[in-house]
C-alpha cells in the first residue's frame, strides 16, 4: 500500500511510526472514501462527547481541516487536500524526509499543521478536547491552582462529556468538551454494569450525582510522595524510549540522524505554539 506514495525508501519497522503516515490516508484509501465529504483519523484511547454539537458550533463546512492533534483530525475529502503533504512548501520538512526516519516525527500533528498554515488553508486549529498532563498522578486539565486536587470527567446520559473543576474551596464549575484523551494512565478499572452518568477519577470510575460532587472531588486527592513517584516513573520511561529511538535511528540512517534531529527542533517548538 505505502508503495503507492511513490517513495523507494520508507520506514515501517516500528508501530508508532504509522502516526507519520496518517495524513496520507485520504490518498491511500481514496477508493473507500468516494462519496464522503470529509475523512479523518483518531486515537483509540478516547472517551467521546457530543461530537456533532462541537462540529456544528464551529460551522465545520467552512474548514479544510478541523482540529490540530493526531487523536482527532478531520480533513475535507478533495484531491488538493489529500495531496497537500506532497506540496513543496517553504518552511516545512519534506514528507520524503519524514518517511526516511525510523521514529515518529509527529507529522500527523505539528508537521501537517504547518503545511495547512503555510498554504493558507482554512484550518480550525483550536482544541475542544481534554488531554491529561503526562507528568502528574492526577487527571489534570485546568486545576493547577489546586495541586492536591484532580478533576472529575463526567459522561452524562445524553452522551455529552464534561469536566468539573474546583474554583474555590467549596465551589466548582464545569465545561463541556468534545472528547477526553488518555495520554497516560490508561489502565483504569471499569466497574461491571456501571451506567451513565459516571465520572472518572484517579481512583477509578464511579456513578455520578452532581449533589455528591464535593465528595467525589475528595477521591482525586493525591499526596506529594505519590506525585513525585509517578513523575519519576514517567521521566525514566521517557528517557529510556528516547535512547531506544536514537539507537534505532542511528542504526537505520547512520550519521544522517543528526541532520534529522536538527530539522525537527523548529517544528517541535512551532507545535508548542499551537498548544497555547
Amino acid at each position: 500500500m505505502f508503495l503507492n506514495l511513490g517513495y523507494n525508501r520508507f520506514y515501517l519497522g516500528h508501530p508508532y511510526k504509522l502516526c507519520d503516515y496518517k495524513p496520507t490516508y485520504g490518498l491511500l484509501f481514496q477508493e473507500y472514501l468516494k462519496g464522503y465529504e470529509y475523512w479523518g483519523y483518531i486515537d483509540c484511547d478516547l472517551i467521546w462527547g457530543n461530537i456533532s454539537k462541537f462540529l456544528h458550533r464551529i460551522q465545520y463546512w467552512k474548514y479544510d481541516r478541523i482540529y490540530r492533534c493526531g487523536h482527532l483530525s478531520i480533513y475535507r475529502n478533495t484531491p488538493e487536500i489529500n495531496n497537500i503533504f506532497y506540496s513543496d512548501t517553504e518552511g516545512c520538512i519534506p514528507f520524503k524526509d519524514i518517511v526516511e526516519t525510523s521514529y515518529s516525527m509527529n507529522f500527523d500533528e505539528c508537521g501537517i499543521n504547518e503545511y495547512f498554515v503555510r498554504n493558507n488553508r482554512n484550518f480550525y486549529s483550536k482544541g475542544d478536547e481534554v488531554t491529561f498532563y503526562a507528568y502528574t498522578d492526577q487527571f489534570k486539565w485546568k486545576n493547577f491552582r489546586n495541586p492536591e486536587l484532580g478533576e472529575l470527567f463526567v459522561k452524562e446520559c445524553d452522551g455529552s462529556t464534561w469536566v468539573y473543576y474546583m474554583t474555590s474551596v467549596d465551589k466548582f464549575d464545569k465545561q463541556e468538551v468534545c472528547y477526553v484523551h488518555f495520554m497516560t494512565k490508561k489502565n483504569i478499572a471499569i466497574p461491571p454494569g456501571i451506567e451513565r452518568p459516571y465520572c472518572i477519577t484517579r481512583d477509578g470510575i464511579f456513578h455520578f450525582s452532581e449533589s455528591d460532587t464535593m465528595n467525589l472531588f475528595r477521591r482525586t486527592i493525591s499526596d506529594k510522595a505519590s506525585e513525585m513517584a509517578f513523575k519519576r516513573q514517567q521521566v525514566r520511561a521517557f528517557r529510556r524510549e528516547s535512547i531506544k529511538k536514537m539507537l534505532r535511528e542511528f542504526n537505520y540512517n547512520r550519521f544522517k540522524t543528526f541532520k534529522v534531529l536538527l530539522n525537527r527542533i523548529p517544528s517541535y517548538f512551532k507545535y508548542l505554539g499551537y498548544k497555547k
